[in-house]
């Protein structure tokens, strides 16, 4: 079963120095679901290099709720590719991030890809096409997410300290995809803006042996300060981590 492409973490997003970064998010003035709006810029890194760079940004655009997601390569890598992959959720106004449409756009040297996913709640059904130019027809679930607006029902639910912290998404063609993250607790994380206590989780990914790990902090609405990807048996692992976010 195909799923949309994108790059090996599925998940993503932020930044400041430590104090400086908390005063911010205190005090914005504007946001959704309990989240502010906000602009966060990530690097991707494998073996220590940096391969892409990353940019989060929740925000209004035309009256309009957007969270997008904006990923072109680095370092070595951008000598040779010039990809930008570009995902957006167009959400609904309401207690929770609900997308009604998302949308994915894959650019660079070759032949441009792209794909849309609507959600009709009222039929109870998620439609438009994969990038292959596959039809997308699927039955949803009440609160089915797109695996973007998921980063948002992630934060949220943290936040409001639900459980348990399961999720459902539109990924593929005809098939829901099902997400469970386990708490592991607090942990301290060193980060750009210096040391933050985090909230340590952890998903597993059975079929293709594979972990994922996040880190939120609370004191910055949940947003993830560092990602990681680890395979079985590889112990090398792909990581992001948050360089800066500016508050709206």
């Amino acid at each position: 079963m195909k799923r949309l492409a994108a790059l090996p973490l599925a998940l993503l997003l932020l930044l400041g120095s430590a104090a400086a970064t908390t005063d911010a998010a205190t005090g914005a003035r504007d946001g959704a679901y309990g989240i502010p709006f906000f602009t966060a810029h990530y690097v991707l890194k494998k073996l220590g290099m940096t391969v892409a760079r990353v940019t989060v940004a929740f925000g209004r655009e035309n009256g309009q709720l957007v969270y997008r997601q904006v990923t072109l390569p680095a370092g070595v890598i951008a000598w040779f590719r010039h990809d930008r992959i570009t995902e957006e959720s167009l959400l609904a106004p309401g207690p929770s991030p609900l997308p009604f449409e998302y949308r994915f756009e894959h650019s660079g040297d070759g032949a441009p890809k792209t794909a849309v996913i609507r959600f009709d709640r009222k039929a109870g059904m998620a439609s438009g096409h994969m990038q292959n130019g596959d039809a997308v027809r699927v039955a949803i679930e009440p609160g089915t997410l797109d695996r973007l607006s998921l980063q948002l029902a992630l934060m949220q639910a943290v936040a409001q300290d639900r459980k348990p912290l399961r999720f459902t998404t539109v990924e593929t063609k005809d098939k829901l995809s099902h997400y469970v993250f386990e708490d592991l607790g607090s942990a301290s994380v060193v980060t750009p803006m210096g040391r933050l206590e985090t909230r340590h989780l952890q998903r597993l990914w059975h079929a293709k042996r594979i972990r994922f790990d996040f880190w939120l902090a609370p004191s910055l609405h949940e947003l993830p300060v560092k990602l990681t990807q680890t395979e079985e048996g590889d112990d090398t692992s792909l990581a992001l981590y948050l360089q800066s976010v500016d508050w709206h």
